[in-house]
């Protein structure tokens, strides 16, 4: 899997994961394609978004921002706002190779820390064992409720 930065133009594939990462994230949340892609837009303009691609067809995506934490605004964060990767690439290293772009990414804008989410998939694998074993530690957790 090759790891390149998204552009504009990758906005259609990126869609169609997004839907796919939807679907399976807790949230259940029904979002148009529309608006999926107005978003992507906007995360590629004002953040970063990585691809992973395996014979010029995009089978994975890390997408994040950064910002200050609220309590410091000299402390800078790099947060993971989505990380799909297709089922027939999982457990490749170009996982790792979409988290070591974000990881070169935030240190280029001079990042302290970077966040990522643990989403539980419905047949309960969850990333968090992953990422914790490239040295990343819990320190959160966060609850649903829909109401």
């Amino acid at each position: 899997m090759q790891i390149r930065t998204a552009t504009l133009a990758d906005v259609p594939a990126l869609v169609v994961l997004g839907t796919r990462f939807l679907a399976q994230a807790p949230l259940r949340v029904d979002v148009p394609g529309e608006v999926l892609a107005r978003s992507t837009e906007r995360v590629i303009e004002h953040g970063v978004v990585f691809v992973g691609e395996d014979r010029d067809v995009i089978v994975a995506m890390l997408a994040g921002v950064e910002s200050s934490v609220w309590f410091d605004p000299e402390t800078r964060i790099a947060i993971e706002l989505a990380w799909w990767v297709e089922e027939t690439h999982r457990g490749t290293l170009g996982s790792l190779r979409l988290v070591r772009a974000f990881e070169g990414w935030a240190a280029e804008r001079g990042v302290h820390r970077i966040v990522f989410s643990d989403v539980v998939l419905p047949d309960g694998r969850a990333a968090g064992p992953l990422i914790e074993r490239q040295g990343y530690q819990l320190v959160e957790r966060a609850f649903l409720k829909v109401i």
